[in-house]
């Protein structure tokens, strides 16, 4: 009878042990997505360049992936995902989950694929016409680099607020959810992904300040604004700058001033990264390739010359 009812005892705590652990499998996050970067990779011959990956969740179980390219003749990747140029050409890189073979994502990549632009290149007395991204990878030295203050706040309009709050986030590598939004800043040179989680990320204080700050004149104004928020700099180079203003950028902001400038004389650019920087935006209109056939405004000439000469 004491054998009976051991063997029933260990029978019932076996099934309790049974149940805790289905009950612990069920709390584990499961792979939902994966993102590369850059989505766009640029090689020299026999240059090598690392694949960023974030997954979602995070803390997602799955995290094995697999590595593959199009064209191992062009490129080969390992499988930390590092990429290596070997000739002229382009193809895909592919990482793929090891346990969900649907969820997987590509990376282009181009290797001197940017040669043939060479010829576009200005010269000293055609700086001015130099339409093209500084290769500026610095995050902390983007707009805003400094303090804003309440009154600066104040004057912005809902659209500018929220791009420019976008802007603080994606420079501390925030992952967007909303695909426009993440597909706009992964051009960013400077960008890194680092999490979809804004806890994850490592704020300066005066990033803190200053988001706190956008984000109370935001509510205030009501969020009438776009997802991704209209360009900050449309609003910029509507009026003359000033030599104190335009020292305090970055090289990269104020590369981007120039850009704006052409962009909204409706100058197309041959560039894709620039084209979809500038294209959906309300106030853009492009209509020429031809520089020479941009009719600058007295200011916008004033502002050119300014900025051309802090680059």
């Amino acid at each position: 009878m004491k054998r009976q009812i051991c063997i029933f005892l260990l029978g019932a705590l076996a099934l309790v042990l049974a149940g805790c652990g289905s009950t612990d499998n069920s709390t584990a996050q499961s792979l939902e997505s994966l993102a590369a970067y850059p989505e766009t990779m640029h090689l020299n011959e026999g240059d090598s360049e690392i694949i960023q990956v974030v997954f979602t969740p995070q803390d997602a179980e799955e995290q094995g992936l697999l590595w593959t390219s199009s064209n191992r003749s062009v490129a080969v990747v390992d499988e930390r995902g590092m990429v290596s140029a070997l000739a002229p050409g382009s193809c895909t890189v592919t990482v793929a989950s090891k346990s969900y073979s649907e969820i997987s994502c590509h990376v282009e990549v181009i290797v001197n694929g940017d040669e043939e632009e060479e010829t576009s290149s200005p010269s000293a007395s055609q700086a001015e016409d130099y339409i093209a991204y500084l290769p500026e990878t610095n995050a902390s030295s983007v707009f805003p680099t400094y303090y804003l203050s309440e009154s600066e706040v104040a004057a912005m309009d809902a659209e500018q607020i929220q791009f420019i709050i976008n802007q603080i986030y994606a420079k501390n590598g925030y992952v967007f959810r909303t695909q426009s939004i993440q597909n706009y800043f992964s051009q960013m040179p400077w960008y890194v992904a680092v999490s979809n989680d804004t806890s994850r990320l490592s704020m300066s204080s005066l990033d803190r300040s200053n988001l706190n700050l956008l984000v109370r004149y935001r509510d205030q104004k009501g969020n009438s604004a776009s997802d991704l928020g209209w360009i900050w700099t449309r609003h910029v180079v509507d009026g003359p700058l000033s030599a104190s203003y335009v020292s305090s950028l970055s090289d990269y902001d104020i590369q981007l001033l120039i850009n704006t400038i052409y962009a909204k004389n409706g100058y197309i650019f041959e560039t894709p990264s620039l084209r979809v920087l500038f294209e959906g935006q309300p106030w853009y209109n492009g209509w020429t390739y031809d520089t020479s056939q941009l009719q600058f405004s007295d200011l916008d000439k004033e502002n050119l010359r300014l900025l051309v000469a802090y680059r």
